[in-house]
């Protein structure tokens, strides 16, 4: 991926692979105790939030700023 922007040009290399394979993968060894769940439930409380901002911003017609909340 390339991004171009005022600032200039920044390439970011991915690691081709699937990424549903590897989030089973990731659950069972978290579930084993040998890794961490994908996503965490942290990311889940940060994507709660933010989807809960653009349910009112959509509702309201307004900017609204997210509200995070500590786990």
């Amino acid at each position: 991926l390339e991004l171009v922007s005022a600032a200039g040009r920044r390439r970011t290399e991915f690691r081709q692979g699937n990424v549903y394979v590897d989030t089973v993968e990731a659950f069972s060894q978290a579930v084993h105790g040998t890794g961490e769940f994908l996503p965490s439930g942290v990311d889940g409380l940060r994507e709660r939030e933010i989807n809960l901002a653009w349910v009112e911003s959509t509702r309201t017609s307004r900017p609204v700023r997210v509200q995070r909340h500590d786990p």
